[in-house]
Order: C-alpha cells, then sequence, then structure tokens
C-alpha cells in the first residue's frame, strides 16, 4: 500500500484526473462558444454561494468539484459575456499555467526560476521597444495594474526624491491624476503617505479625457499653494468610459517642466500589437514609465501586468534593502532577481502564460483579437445610435461603450431604469453587462472581450434593453 505521499504525487493518478478535467473544460469550451448556458453568470445570492460549499472532506471525486464549482462560475468564454475587462483566457495559455502551476518556480530569484526569469526580461524588453521607450528600456512582470501602478508611482518618488525611501517625505508631494483615473491612482498615494491631496484630479473633458489646460492650471496652483508636483499619471484608457488621454501633449507638458511622466496603459496599451490601432498609443515614447496588463486585452490568465520604464536600471532605485538569503549586492543591477525590483518574492511563472501564446501563434491572434473587439464595438456603437430613447456617453475609443435610456422624467428616473435594467438582463440571462455612474449619470457599461461574439449578440442585446425600458417607463 502506497502512504498518503505517495498516492497524492503518484504519475499515474495524476494522468487520470488531468484527462478528466481537460475533458471537463472541453466540453465546457464547445458549449460556451455557441453559447449553450442559459446565462453567462449564474444568479445566486453571496449567502447562497456561502452554503453551496462544505470545506470539509466531501469523499466525493476531484472531478465531481471542478464542475460544481464550473456551474458556480461566470463563463467568461460566453459570447453573451460583455461586462468587466476580464479575458476570455486562450486554452493555449491555461494550458501554460497548469504547467506553470505544477512547476511552481518561483520568480524572485534567478535560480529559482531560470527560465521564467529569462522570459520574463525578453518580453518586457520586447513590449517597451513596441511602445517606442527606447534602448535601455525594459521592466517586469507582476500581480495585476493595482499593485504595477503603485511600484511605478514609488520608482517615481525615488527618482525625484532620492531620500525618501529612507528618511519619508517632510513636504506635501503630488501628482496630477485625471478625475476619471482608476482608483487604484488614489490609494496609491495615500499608500505613499501622501493623503488625499497626493493625486490632484484635474477635470476632463466632453469626451472624459484629461483636459491639458485644466492640467496645466492645476499645476500652477499646486505651487501656489506649496505642493510640489513630481508627476503626471494619464489613462490609456480610462476605466469607466475607456478614453484615453492626450498622451503626447502631456509627455510634452512634463519633459518641459522636468516631472515623470507615467501611462496607465493596463487596459488599452495591448493596442500597440494592432498595425491598424497602434496609434492609440502615440506618446507613449515620451514616458518614463507605462504599465499594461496582459491578462486584460491579450487573453492571457490573470494576474500579468508588465511594468516598464524608459530606463529600466531606475527600477533598481525604487526598493533598496538589504536580503542577504537571496542576493549578495543589494544595489547591484541584477535584471535575474526581479524581487529587487518589484513589491513580491514568490512570483507565479507569469512569463510562460505569454510565450506559449507567441510560441503557438505569433503576434497575428493579438492582432486579430483588437481588431475584432473594435470592430463589434463600432457596431454597437452604430446600432445605439439609431435608437431614439439612447445615447452614448461618448464615442468608444476602445472596446469599451457606455450607453444609457434617456427618455425619463428626470435624471433619478432615468438613473433607477438603467439599473433597473442591468438587474433584469442578469436575471433573465443570458447576457451579462454592468453599469457605471458617469458625473451623476448612471449608464449601462459594456466591455467587448470575445472574439467569438457576433453582430448578431450586440443587437439581441439592444433588443432585449429596450424591450426593458419600454417596461419601466
Amino acid at each position: 500500500m502506497k502512504n498518503i505521499f505517495e498516492q497524492a504525487y503518484d504519475h499515474k493518478s495524476f494522468k487520470e484526473q488531468g484527462y478528466q478535467l481537460i475533458d471537463l473544460l472541453a466540453n465546457y469550451l464547445e458549449k460556451a462558444a455557441v453559447g449553450d448556458y442559459d446565462k453567462v453568470m449564474p444568479t445566486t445570492s453571496p449567502e447562497d454561494q456561502l452554503y453551496t460549499w462544505d470545506t470539509e472532506h466531501s469523499g466525493k471525486d476531484l472531478n465531481s468539484f471542478f464542475n460544481k464549482v464550473l456551474v458556480n462560475s461566470t463563463k467568461l468564454q460566453h459570447p453573451k459575456y460583455m461586462g468587466h475587462q476580464v479575458s476570455p483566457t486562450l486554452p493555449v495559455a491555461a494550458l501554460a499555467d497548469l504547467f506553470s502551476a505544477l512547476m511552481n518556480n518561483g520568480t524572485g530569484v534567478f535560480e529559482m526560476g531560470p527560465a521564467s526569469n529569462a522570459l520574463e526580461y525578453q518580453i518586457c524588453e520586447m513590449t517597451a521597444k513596441k511602445f517606442g521607450m527606447g534602448p535601455k528600456s525594459g521592466g517586469f512582470l507582476t500581480s495585476g495594474g493595482t499593485l504595477a501602478n503603485l511600484t511605478a508611482l514609488l520608482t517615481a518618488r525615488a527618482v525625484k526624491l532620492p531620500n525618501a525611501w529612507e528618511q519619508g517625505t517632510d513636504k506635501q508631494y503630488a501628482f496630477l491624476v485625471s478625475e476619471q483615473s482608476h482608483y487604484c491612482v488614489d490609494r496609491a498615494v495615500r499608500i505613499m503617505g501622501w493623503g488625499a491631496a497626493g493625486a490632484i484630479k484635474v477635470k476632463t473633458n466632453n469626451r472624459f479625457q484629461m483636459d491639458t489646460d485644466s492640467m496645466i492650471s492645476a499645476y500652477e496652483e499646486a505651487k501656489k499653494n506649496g505642493i510640489t508636483v513630481i508627476g503626471v499619471v494619464a489613462s490609456a484608457p480610462s476605466t469607466a468610459t475607456g478614453s484615453y488621454d492626450d498622451l503626447p501633449a502631456i509627455g510634452k507638458f512634463c519633459k518641459a517642466n522636468d516631472l515623470w511622466f507615467h501611462v496607465d496603459a493596463a487596459h488599452g496599451g495591448a493596442f500597440i500589437f494592432s498595425k491598424s490601432h497602434k496609434d492609440m498609443m502615440d506618446g507613449t515614447e515620451y514616458a518614463d514609465s507605462v504599465i499594461m496588463d496582459f491578462h486584460k486585452m491579450l487573453l492571457v490568465p490573470a494576474l500579468t501586468t508588465a511594468v516598464m520604464y524608459k530606463d529600466r536600471r531606475l527600477a533598481h532605485s525604487t526598493f533598496n534593502q538589504q536580503a542577504s538569503y537571496l542576493w549578495a549586492e543589494d544595489q547591484s543591477d541584477e535584471w535575474e532577481n526581479s524581487a529587487k525590483v518589484t513589491f513580491e518574492c514568490t512570483k507565479l511563472m507569469m512569463s510562460i502564460k505569454i510565450q506559449a501564446i507567441i510560441e503557438s501563434y505569433g503576434f497575428e491572434l493579438w492582432e486579430k483579437y483588437l481588431d475584432r473587439v473594435m470592430e463589434l464595438t463600432r457596431h454597437f456603437e452604430e446600432q445605439i445610435l439609431k435608437e431614439e430613447d439612447w445615447e452614448l456617453a461618448c464615442s468608444p475609443e476602445a472596446n469599451i461603450i457606455c450607453y444609457r435610456w434617456k427618455a425619463g422624467k428626470d435624471l433619478a428616473h432615468c438613473n433607477t431604469v438603467n439599473t433597473a435594467i442591468r438587474k433584469e438582463v442578469i436575471e433573465q440571462g443570458p447576457y451579462y453587462i454592468v453599469i457605471t455612474n458617469v458625473e451623476g449619470k448612471t449608464y449601462l457599461r459594456s466591455t467587448i472581450m470575445n472574439p467569438l461574439s457576433q453582430e448578431a449578440d450586440i443587437d439581441e442585446l439592444i433588443l432585449q434593453i429596450q424591450t426593458l425600458a419600454e417596461r419601466f417607463k
């Protein structure tokens, strides 16, 4: 009889369980691709979900557990998933994730992840070059845009205020940020100890882009008030409306005033891989730092985010701490020990997931994917504009579209109806959409993430919401 450890690591059992899991997931992909599920998201309450699960040993086979999780999960591969900015993962990238999970090579230090560290370096250098960041550019991968933005802003602080890491700051410093910027930017400056005043919110124009005249005024006003601005954070695009800030104008302003220029391109940076749409990222050649999520628009499993610098060596100024159990010298520029430049020490083999896609399809699949979701978004826009009682927040620049029923008695009534429409859409199925509030107005919001979605899926959704709006009048 094998003991419990021999059973747990038995390669034959792993092979058998693996085949069962692949069969389950392959069946899911087959059904999801044609929309053969009544609902994208199971409409159970949080409390019901709690009572669904028993964390004690059930005695059932593992496949039953995986199937139960599948039934109770949101199905992103469904063509009627049009909700948050989360990728319908490519199967080949999911296989890479499985491989990485079993190998479990952390990439904080080279000796724990030789292959994944080298791939990470190459991938980030390649991506930074595509952004036009120059011959010295490069970076590393980290777990999500929130952590990536915080790290990049800490680097900006280290470069502009070199004593801050050891001595802290005794004055009020700040970044200029769009009022439509992601909440994590505001959170980052608070973590840095600068409080709410550390993120000076700049007004946006009628397209929800940072207004550059207001940016200049905010900069001058900050100086008058004794606040030292050390940089500007641009959105590419903003999360709520998908609006791109004027990167060239902001970049030139930063260069003229010796400010750090950071671009939060978590969602939209991927368009550098599309010949038709890469001009959306014009201006990143001015950037000191850029972050981009591979797990949003490049079909990679979460979380996989690149932090890139015009001069990758500056990343080593972010954190200066001795860790003799990991490396001999604290200050040296060792690309192979990424724990020197990021919060994370033990880190997933993120680069394997990215390279698995490149090995399988080159860059062609990414380009065709990006072009397809933009085609679908343009179709969505065209159909909404045909509806008399509906309006857009703005013409979508990326694959995010915000639209609302506007024919109510007043704003409060319109907001109530739009909220009710979203709730009813989710409960009826099969569609999954979300809502957002922009300048006091509640919009329905769709992000077109699935390349298997069709124009007909969009048309059916618009018919459904139009019918619901008539009922709620």
